[in-house]
């Protein structure tokens, strides 16, 4: 008889859909989390012991230790990311390559508390009402600066820029949470005949219900951004020139990324049992928010870095078509046997100090040993340093760059002296100071692309040149014509 009933409650249980399975059991919560929060705390202890075992008494506190190292890095980070929001506001006021910059920054916390937020899941710790609730957190933390960098990459030609971009961002903020909330109902959103309600218009006909209410800012927050702002920013792109009025590259792609993946979030969302619940299977559920959180981020941050990779492509090009301007004009200016250098416009102390102030990420400094395709690449690489090694030939004043020379001239050493005193190891020596520096000002320059708070570009590419003009080649007329 027992046994009867057992085997006729286990045919009820699997009868009754997912959805609604997961929603009965959702009273779990405490004890799902109770046992996920027992299990990391045992899994802290025992990495605790691991960190006593094979620290063999070199470290007095460990523990501390680690605790200071996180503490300072997490610190360091938020203070780097507040200083960052406090220059949000002058934007509108900044180069595209300066805003990019910004939004470089603001993707890396994007990313990285995303990261964090796909570990925490696994704990279950806010899975109330068989709900994820990390999901919703790390939507609304993520998106509405996305909602802001669509602003802020044409703020120049935006009007109330400041106020467009927060009520942006609060509007995304509403519509995440509405969603959480709605989600957190059980049962349908409506229990009359849409095609009724279609046809007379009256609510009653629908029968809406409370879960009908709770979701229904989400839905309209998602209308004015997709139908009003995300137009409305097309429309000033456009009337304002885009990109040949200096705005950035593809930038209506990008909002058509915007425009269709976030429409996917809450389509998906009506199919899922957290929604209307068409689709029974809950398996699905966490898999389709996965994908299409993924692939709306990612969309989006490869668009910006294409966006990038082509406005530094375009500088790069006019810089080129400003260095041969200014070569033709160097040589026409030539005469009698003399040369002249550009006017010096970055000196080897600010090239020290931008490189100073400029160094890469902890993963860049580990991975770049191993940047190259294959070992055979890596041993050609060495070979090929010996061999230049190995060849050293002399070399002559005349054969040398301008900014070489303009570099030599900065360390007291003239034509004369270097084609008959310096043989050709110290000219090497000499050579590899030379492009030592040149590396360090090219990732300066490089770098102030992107982190235009630490070093302000100086507009002029020359190099470590001054204006010299030799008229003998004497030592004396030398020192005389550079006012030594």
């Amino acid at each position: 008889m027992r046994a009867q009933r057992l085997h006729n409650l286990h045919a009820a249980v699997m009868a009754i859909a997912e959805s609604e399975l997961m929603r009965t059991c959702a009273p779990l919560y405490t004890s799902m989390a109770m046992e996920s929060f027992a299990t990391v705390i045992m899994g802290l202890c025992f990495s605790y012991l691991f960190l006593l075992i094979t620290n063999k008494g070199r470290l007095k506190t460990p523990g501390q230790a680690v605790y200071r190292l996180v503490a300072l890095k997490v610190g360091h980070a938020n203070r780097a990311f507040s200083s960052l929001l406090m220059t949000w506001g002058d934007m509108q006021y900044t180069p595209l390559k300066e805003r990019f910059g910004f939004c470089r920054r603001v993707n890396q916390s994007i990313c990285t508390f995303q990261i964090i937020v796909a570990l925490l899941t696994i704990t279950r710790w806010l899975h109330v009402g068989m709900v994820n609730g990390f999901r919703y957190l790390g939507y609304a933390i993520t998106c509405p600066p996305m909602q802001a960098e669509l602003v802020l990459l044409i703020s120049p030609v935006v009007p109330k820029f400041k106020a467009l971009s927060v009520m942006s961002a609060l509007i995304t903020f509403v519509m995440l949470m509405s969603g959480y909330g709605a989600s957190l109902i059980a049962g349908d959103m409506w229990t009359g005949d849409i095609l009724d309600f279609l046809k007379g218009g009256s609510w009653e006909d629908l029968g809406v219900t409370t879960k009908f209410w709770a979701i229904l800012p989400s839905f309209c927050c998602l209308v004015f951004l997709t139908f009003i702002k995300m137009p409305y920013l097309a429309i000033l792109y456009l009337v304002n020139g885009g990109e040949k009025a200096g705005l950035p590259h593809d930038y209506l792609r990008l909002l058509g990324i915007v425009w269709v993946t976030w429409w996917c979030f809450p389509l998906w969302w009506c199919l899922s049992y957290e929604g209307a619940s068409i689709i029974k299977d809950t398996k699905l559920n966490a898999v389709g928010f996965a994908v299409l959180n993924v692939v709306s981020k990612a969309a989006f941050t490869r668009q910006v870095i294409g966006m990038v990779k082509y406005t530094l492509a375009k500088e790069k090009e006019q810089q080129k078509a400003n260095a041969n301007g200014s070569t033709t004009n160097r040589s026409r200016g030539r005469g009698r046997g003399g040369w002249s250098v550009n006017t010096i416009d970055l000196t080897v102390n600010e090239a020290v100090a931008a490189k100073k102030s400029y160094t890469d990420s902890l993963f860049v400094e580990v991975l770049k040993p191993w940047d190259v395709d294959s070992d055979e690449e890596a041993d050609e690489i060495v070979k090929a340093g010996k061999d230049k090694k190995e060849k050293k030939e002399e070399m002559q004043w005349c054969c040398l760059s301008e900014d070489f020379q303009a570099f030599l001239l900065g360390k007291g050493i003239y034509p004369s002296d270097f084609d008959k005193t310096l043989d050709a190891n110290e000219q090497h020596q000499l050579k590899s100071q030379f492009n030592h520096i040149e590396e360090m000002v090219d990732e300066f320059m490089e770098a102030s692309y992107f982190e235009s708070e630490k070093v302000e570009m100086r507009q002029s590419k020359s190099l470590l040149s001054k204006m010299f003009e030799v008229d003998s080649s004497d030592d004396d007329a030398e020192k005389s014509a550079f006012g030594m």
